[in-house]
Order: structure tokens, then C-alpha cells, then sequence
């Protein structure tokens, strides 16, 4: 019975203060919020660092793709000048294009709005 009781004394006295564990507590937990933290920057310096490369890819491929639709442009430019001159060749292809873009503004309208109602 004596070594039961003498064991629980030295439980209760173990701990300097009650102060002292809740500074220790608080302790654990800011180096825990530190850690995490750290992991945190970590993971999101790799995410940003690989959306601004597939940023500048993107915007690379686009400029490609606006020089390639310039020539595809000249080229049914010169290729409707066989029959007309430039100045109605360049005119219907400047309608067509106005045409095209309404169409692609009305339909980009409507999508929205479906994709709004759901």
C-alpha cells in the first residue's frame, strides 16, 4: 500500500507547475503552427513556380498560334484578290470575321446564362 501511495506523490509532484506545462504546451503548439506553415510555403512556392512556367508556355503558344492565323488571313486575302481586288477581298474578309465574332459573343452570351441558371 506504502509504494502506491509514494508513487502517486511523486506524480503529483513531477510537474514543476501548472504554469509552466501551459508554457510548454503553448510552446509545442507554435512550433507546430510553425511547421505547418513552412510546409505550407513550400507547397504553394512549387504551385506558383509551376503555373507562372505553364504561364509563359501558354502565352508562348499563343503568340504562335496569332502570327500562324495572321498568315492563314493574308493568305485568303491574297487567295480572294485572284478574282476581286485587295480592297474587296480585305472587305470580305473583315465582314466574315465581324459575322463570325457576333456569332461567338452570342453563344459565349447564352452559355453564360445556363451556366449561371444551374
Amino acid at each position: 500500500m506504502e509504494n502506491h501511495s509514494s508513487a502517486r506523490k511523486e506524480l503529483v509532484e513531477s510537474p514543476a507547475d501548472w504554469g509552466t506545462l501551459a508554457a510548454r504546451a503553448v510552446d509545442d503548439v507554435s512550433r507546430v503552427i510553425q511547421g505547418e506553415m513552412r510546409l505550407l510555403e513550400a507547397r504553394l512556392r512549387g504551385a506558383i513556380e509551376g503555373q507562372v512556367e505553364n504561364l509563359f508556355l501558354t502565352l508562348a503558344a499563343v503568340a504562335v498560334a496569332t502570327i500562324g492565323a495572321f498568315c492563314l488571313l493574308a493568305a485568303l486575302i491574297g487567295f480572294l484578290h485572284q478574282w476581286m481586288p485587295y480592297w474587296q477581298a480585305m472587305g470580305i474578309v473583315g465582314v466574315a470575321f465581324v459575322i463570325v465574332g457576333i456569332i461567338m459573343r452570342l453563344i459565349g452570351k447564352r452559355a453564360a446564362k445556363v451556366r449561371t441558371a444551374a
